[in-house]
C-alpha cells in the first residue's frame, strides 16, 4: 500500500508501508512509468543511499532494461500485469456447465475455513510475491491469508462468493469448488481473488464464478467490471477473454533488491 508522500526530489518514489511492515524491510515504489535508463539508475542509486532494501517499479508495457543495470541493482522482471475490463450492460444469463452440481453463493462460514485458505493461496500462484524467490514462502502465504481474512471481514472486499460441489462420496458434505472476491467503487465492480480447486477444474466453475460476480456487481449498481491478473497466468487470461473481457492496460513490474 503506497503512501501519498514522496521521499525524493528526483524521480519520485513513495514508501510502501504495508510491504515494509509485512516483509520487515524498507520498500518503496518508483512513481514514473517512463524513466529512461539514466533516470532509473539515478533513482535506484539514491534509494540505495537512503537504505531502501526493495524498489518496485511499475514500468510501461514492453519497457526493457539493460542487463548491466539489472545486475548493478539486483533487478528482475517479476510480473507482466494485465488489467482486463468489460461493460456489464450485455451480461448474459449464467449457463454453468454442471448446473446441478455447482452452486455459487455468498460465503457464510464463521471465520475462514481451511478450504477457503487453500483457495486464497492458489489464487496467488502467479503473484510477484510468489515468483520472486527472495520473498520467504511463509511471508507470501501469510499475505494471502490476511487478504482472504480481510475480504471475508469486509475490509478488502464487499462480498466473497463460493462455488459448492458435492463430494459424491456416500452423500458427503459439499466441498468448496472455487471462490471469488468482489467489490464496488464508483459503479465499477472489481474481482480481487479468484481460484478453482484442482479437483473441480474443467467443470465450468471458473465461468460460473465470473458470471455470479457479474450478477452481484449489477445488483450493486455497477456498469463496468475490472480485474487485474498476471500475463503469465494464461488460464486466468483465457477465462476473462472467454467471458467478454478485453485488455485495457499492461504494465511490467520490476523488483530491484538493493
Amino acid at each position: 500500500m503506497i503512501t501519498t508522500a514522496t521521499l525524493a526530489a528526483r524521480p519520485a518514489r513513495a514508501r510502501l508501508d504495508w510491504e515494509s511492515g509485512h516483509f520487515q524491510l524498507e520498500a518503496a515504489q518508483l512513481i514514473q512509468a517512463d524513466l529512461d535508463e539514466a533516470a532509473l539508475a539515478d533513482a535506484l542509486g539514491h534509494a540505495k543511499k537512503d537504505r531502501v532494501r526493495l524498489v518496485v517499479w511499475p514500468a510501461a508495457a514492453g519497457r526493457e532494461i539493460s542487463a548491466l543495470l539489472l545486475r548493478e541493482f539486483g533487478g528482475t522482471l517479476v510480473d507482466r500485469k494485465v488489467t482486463f475490463g468489460r461493460l456489464l450492460t450485455t451480461v448474459a444469463e449464467a449457463e454453468p456447465r454442471s448446473a446441478a452440481e455447482i452452486h455459487v453463493v455468498p460465503y457464510a462460514g464463521h471465520g475462514v475455513s481451511d478450504e477457503l485458505y487453500e483457495l486464497a493461496l492458489a489464487s496467488g500462484v502467479y503473484s510477484r510475491f510468489k515468483v520472486d524467490v527472495r520473498f520467504a514462502p511463509e511471508k507470501f502465504a501469510a499475505m494471502y491469508r490476511i487478504w482472504i481474512e480481510r475480504s471475508v471481514s469486509g475490509e478488502l472486499a464487499d462480498a466473497v462468493l463460493v462455488a459448492h460441489q458435492p463430494t459424491h462420496a456416500n452423500g458427503g458434505e459439499p466441498s468448496l469448488a472455487g471462490m471469488v472476491t468482489v467489490s464496488l467503487a464508483d459503479r465499477v465492480g472489481s474481482i480481487g481473488l479468484i481460484a478453482v480447486a484442482p479437483a473441480a477444474r474443467g467443470l465450468g466453475v471458473g465461468s460460473g464464478l465470473i458470471e455470479a460476480a457479474h450478477r452481484w456487481m449489477q445488483a450493486a449498481g455497477a456498469s463496468e467490471a475490472r480485474v487485474v491478473t498476471q500475463g503469465a497466468n494464461l488460464p486466468a487470461c483465457r477465462l476473462y477473454e472467454r467471458t467478454g473481457y478485453r485488455v485495457v492496460r499492461e504494465q511490467h513490474y520490476y523488483h530491484f533488491w538493493l
